[in-house]
């Protein structure tokens, strides 16, 4: 099979992409692995650079996508100019995803594979900017790895439907390496787990986001109540309303039960999760985790691209006011979202699936 080219910078990308890599590994296949500087901290406490070698880019993200992007599709074109032909693969809607996949597609001319492929809300605009980042991807590819068949439908209404392969999502695969297994609901903790990051909502949204929690956590703040436990973000924006939350909770002096913590590494976030009573959050890879462990979850966004959970009662759609946060989680702590886990997802086959593709497509 032709060598590939792994192009990712964020925490999630490592998270989905490392069962891929190993099992490229496993069968011999040639890799190469870039990781372009848009996350940092987070990006290393995945533990994929300890487990395989990594070639960093560099480029300084500071969080302006539109600077970003050229920079890193800059490098691409200086570091691989004349080298043979790779098959690129990204993950995701990240602007590392995007600017792979727009340096593959224009300037190196490769064959491109969007794992993940076909997330849709059906709104440019929510969220921004993702969506267009989803659908450009899609319309570049060579081969679209769709999580779900809800994805592979979005990718053949369209046009797509020739480059398609549905294999599941790779974040199950992620969890069973941990390992990390589902808990009863009888077994779990009074944790309500709390993670909130998402660009569109820095500002005023966010502030009602929390309000909503502030409020409901004082109404479980007893002694047999609920521990909310947020392990907040290290962007200034999402530590600016941590930092205001704490000077409530200190001059309230009864809000013993909200806490803010720096962020968890992966495995101990996943672990928290699989015993929590049920999450609150606006990521993306978390609504998976939580359907795939059978933890509630509220998902604090107007839209989301992974409806699957929605669809199943494993999650509600908040929105960002303190009223609609506020209602969805009193109506998912007394229990009107589903405990039980679900192969929504995927059984953790994905990077079977996934290499299987890429030998038949590229040998």
């Amino acid at each position: 099979m032709k060598p590939v080219l792994v192009i990712l910078g964020t925490r999630p990308e490592a998270i989905k992409l490392a069962p891929i890599l190993r099992e490229l590994r496993k069968r011999g296949h040639l890799f190469t692995i870039l990781a372009t500087g848009q996350h940092t901290d987070l990006f290393t406490d995945t533990g994929l650079a300890d487990e395989f070698p990594v070639t960093p880019l560099n480029v300084a993200n500071w969080g302006v996508p539109d600077q970003f992007i050229p920079q890193v599709r800059e490098k691409l074109q200086q570091v691989y100019y004349e080298c043979s032909e790779h098959v690129v693969l990204v993950q995701g809607d990240t602007a590392s995803a995007y600017a792979g996949g727009l340096w593959a597609s224009k300037d190196s001319k490769w064959p491109l594979v969007h794992l993940e492929a076909g997330l849709r809300t059906h709104d440019l605009t929510d969220p921004c900017p993702e969506e267009g980042y989803r659908v450009a991807l899609d319309a570049w590819a060579h081969l679209c790895l769709a999580p779900t068949t809800l994805a592979a439908q979005a990718l053949m209404d369209e046009g797509h439907e020739k480059k398609i392969e549905i294999v599941g999502n790779s974040v199950v695969d992620a969890l069973l390496a941990l390992p990390v297994h589902p808990v009863p609901a009888c077994c779990r903790s009074r944790t309500v787990l709390v993670t909130l990051h998402r660009r569109e909502s820095f500002g005023q949204p966010l502030e009602d986001i929390v309000q909503g929690l502030m409020e409901v956590a004082l109404e479980y703040n007893t002694r047999h109540g609920f521990i909310f436990r947020w392990p907040a973000h290290p962007n200034p924006n999402v530590q600016q309303v941590a930092n205001r939350c704490k000077d409530t909770i200190n001059s309230l002096k009864t809000l013993h039960n909200l806490w803010i913590e720096p962020p968890m590494t992966y495995p101990r976030f996943v672990r928290t999760l699989a015993t929590a009573r049920m999450v609150l959050t606006d990521s993306g890879g978390v609504i998976e985790e939580s359907t795939t462990l059978g933890i509630p979850c509220v998902i604090a966004r107007t839209k989301t691209e992974r409806m699957e959970s929605v669809h199943s009662h494993h999650a509600i759609l908040a929105g960002k006011t303190t009223e609609g946060v506020a209602e969805a989680l009193r109506k998912a702590l007394t229990g009107s979202l589903k405990v039980i886990p679900a192969n929504t997802y995927g059984y953790g086959d994905t990077s079977t699936h996934v290499v299987n593709a890429l030998e038949e497509r590229y040998h």
